[in-house]
């Protein structure tokens, strides 16, 4: 049986999960975000940073409210978003959280990112121009754009599911938007033309679809709930993966800088795998 990488102390909190690529070969070892670590982040607002190896480097602090998605920009920083907070009795407050927190290369938060998030951000990634793309779960549930700065550019009214424009990435052209909303579809926008596109897909098995990944040869890897499902660029099931005794809570995904494997999170034992993409084999976890 393999042994399980899991976050220690936090299980079932586990809601999130960012892998650095191989673009920042330059950076130095322990001292700066290195390839292949991985960021994992927590319900407690705080976000793990560990090696490929699953070595814990240090403990991330930032703003109150659950850390969800990350993204890195062109200089190598991490933003991880945050929900609104909630006490002990499951009330929400987004006049606390609610942002999005920025850390340099060396994992020292330097501030927010951005305003006007209406509530929960829950997903950011980074175009060609150094804009950023923010997908937020409730409230007006837009999609919003800010400059490298986090100036407000735009919001897009995009088609939503069960709840808003949650989990979002873009296509090497900067413009077509893959998302979910946890449904079964994987639902697409054009931010360059400010249009709805066709559905890459609206039956995803397996239950819900959270963080997905778009892939080199067009496809896109999705968690769902009790599996993770590989869609060709013409949005057909190609393969789908589990892992034996898991629970059906499959939520942070990423793409390995091998190319070959990602890391995937369980969100109910708090389990890290990484898998093969070839044959869903289990490499590490």
């Amino acid at each position: 049986m393999e042994k399980k990488m899991k976050v220690a102390g936090f299980v079932s909190l586990a809601t999130g999960l960012f892998m650095l690529l191989a673009g920042h070969a330059a950076w130095a070892w322990n001292d700066t975000f290195a390839p292949g670590d991985l960021f994992v982040s927590l319900k407690t607002g705080e976000v793990q940073w560990r090696h490929a190896d699953g070595t814990l480097v240090r403990t991330l602090v930032g703003s109150e409210g659950y850390a969800e998605g990350m993204g890195l920009d062109a200089s190598g920083n991490l933003f991880v978003t945050h929900w609104c907070w909630v006490d002990e009795t499951g009330t929400s407050d987004c006049d606390r959280g609610n942002t999005v927190d920025r850390f340099n290369t060396s994992g020292d938060r330097v501030g927010t990112f951005g305003a006007g998030y209406d509530c929960n951000p829950t997903s950011i990634v980074f175009g060609p121009g150094g804009d950023a793309l923010v997908g937020q779960a409730d409230c007006s549930q837009d999609l919003l754009r800010l400059d490298s700065e986090g100036g407000p550019q735009a919001s897009f009214d995009a088609a939503i599911e069960g709840r808003g424009t949650n989990w979002i990435d873009l296509d090497p052209d900067g413009c077509t938007v893959f998302y979910t909303s946890e449904g079964p579809s994987v639902k697409r926008y054009d931010v360059c033309t400010g249009a709805q596109l066709a559905d890459l897909t609206n039956s995803l098995p397996g239950g819900d679809g959270h963080a997905l990944k778009r892939l080199p040869d067009g496809g896109v890897l999705v968690a769902n709930d009790a599996v993770i499902a590989r869609l060709d660029a013409a949005g057909s099931l190609v393969q789908t993966y589990d892992v034996e005794e898991e629970p059906e809570a499959w939520r942070g995904l990423d793409l390995a800088e091998d190319g070959t494997s990602f890391w995937v999170a369980n969100r109910s034992s708090g389990n890290l795998f990484r898998l093969s993409l070839a044959d869903g084999s289990v490499i590490t976890g």
